[in-house]
């Protein structure tokens, strides 16, 4: 089964996975819900990590769930990238399962004989693997309300902490604390999950233990320092098994210390794409810059990238990493930036394509091109496509954005031969002229 391929899609580049068939579910309708009620936030399989970023149930009811899904890869990734998709791929560093873990999630599975629910502690059994039978499909995962153990004399606080060489890389270390108290602040109850130092999600019953029964902030060294019981980290090529239990310590404290109350998140915002063009599904076509093509006989095997670039001649798409990193490869499916080198053509039938060639000529160029043309924000141009476009998703959703919330966004476009100040000085410029 592939959903958003973010992860299956870079293993089959790398010659790590080779499926002879795929099954794509985007289609299914019924896996797109996200549903709120008295029993809490259903939300189906085939939910876009962006889609529930922008959802008000899951920015209001379940801010641990949100926060934790701000840090998955990038924009780009978070488009395609499915919350089924990522639970059921078990990385042992993901934050999903991490989440999913600490409150208690549970995950809706079918087959052909029907129905049945697994609770978060039984579904991850160690990296890349999970309790499913090879006949059984996930369909949705439920949450309680993060609330729902509140009155009057109780409350509920929370933290997530995750360590990454930079914003959007894979997790060095992550952790997840929920925390209730009652009325004299004595903890009743407590949640402590940690990713990336074991095989899978673990909880952590030793930083329980030494939370419980306390006051809280006197308890939270020791815990932190408990924490250390319950996780097994490796070394590999990105840290020492030594570090990474230092990080889990760390990470444990600091999201103890946070101490946030269950509300909507700070950061959250309903704001959504701006409207989306509709194609028509099964027509054996997708339009690519406004002209309609056909992908009738394309080798199902074929990457988006490699159609654009070979077939369809679009060269300004370039190749890079050919797993989801660098960005070259970015385009806009339905105008939002996806990578296209983690797509098979076969997948677009029914959507919208643009590339770069739709933005401006060499005799007038698009704002954006222009901004970055005489604010020096390009030098050889491999990675800037992919830039523009991205920046383009980003002041079509937010017309006058902070210096910041442009580095974030493009945080998942790596240029290698500029600074990233003009760059960025390229986007506050096209920015400035739009409000103009």
């Amino acid at each position: 089964m592939i959903a958003g391929g973010q992860s299956l899609t870079a293993l089959m580049n790398l010659r790590l996975a080779r499926p002879d068939h795929l099954i794509d579910v985007t289609g299914v309708s019924d896996l797109h819900r996200i549903a709120d009620d008295a029993q809490g936030v259903r939300i189906g399989a085939m939910v876009t990590q962006a889609e529930a970023l922008a959802d008000v149930a899951i920015g209001a009811e379940l801010p641990l769930l949100w926060a934790a899904m701000r840090q998955i890869g990038h924009t780009h990734i978070r488009n395609r990238g499915t919350v089924g998709g990522s639970i059921v791929h078990a990385d042992p560093a993901a934050e999903l399962p991490v989440a999913a873990l600490a409150l208690d999630a549970e995950m809706v599975v079918v087959s052909a004989a029907g129905r049945r629910t697994i609770q978060a502690a039984d579904f991850f059994d160690g990296p890349f693997m999970t309790s499913l039978a090879p006949n059984e499909l996930l369909v949705g995962l439920n949450f309680k309300d993060m609330g729902s153990r509140r009155d009057e004399d109780h409350y509920v606080e929370w933290g997530f902490e995750e360590l990454s060489r930079r914003r959007g890389d894979f997790a060095t270390a992550v952790v997840a604390t929920i925390v209730w108290r009652d009325i004299d602040d004595q903890v009743t109850d407590a949640r402590v999950v940690l990713g990336g130092v074991a095989g899978k999600a673990v909880r952590s019953s030793a930083a329980e233990q030494a939370l419980i029964g306390t006051s809280g902030s006197d308890a939270h060294p020791a815990a932190a320092a408990a924490s250390r019981a319950d996780i097994s980290p490796k070394t590999d090529v990105h840290a020492t098994a030594d570090y990474r239990s230092d990080m889990a310590e760390v990470l444990t404290l600091r999201s103890l210390r946070s101490a946030n109350p269950v509300a909507p998140h700070p950061e959250f915002t309903d704001a959504s794409h701006p409207e989306l063009v509709t194609v028509a599904a099964g027509t054996g076509s997708t339009i690519v810059n406004n002209e309609t093509r056909s992908i009738e006989g394309i080798d199902h095997r074929r990457l988006l990238a490699d159609w654009l670039r070979e077939d369809l001649r679009l060269t300004g798409t370039h190749l890079g990493c050919e797993h989801g990193v660098c960005g070259a490869c970015t385009v806009l499916l339905d105008g939002r930036p996806v990578r296209s080198c983690l797509m098979f053509a076969a997948q677009v039938e029914g959507r919208e394509i643009t590339t770069i060639e739709a933005l401006g000529t060499p005799q007038k160029l698009h704002p954006l091109q222009e901004a970055f043309r005489s604010h020096h924000g390009l030098q050889c141009g491999f990675c800037t496509p992919g830039m523009v476009l991205t920046a383009r998703d980003l002041l079509s959703r937010i017309p006058n954005p902070t210096e910041q919330q442009i580095r974030e966004e493009l945080s998942g476009n790596i240029c290698r031969c500029t600074g990233y100040t003009k760059i960025v000085e390229s986007v506050l410029a096209a920015a400035d002229e739009g409000q103009r």
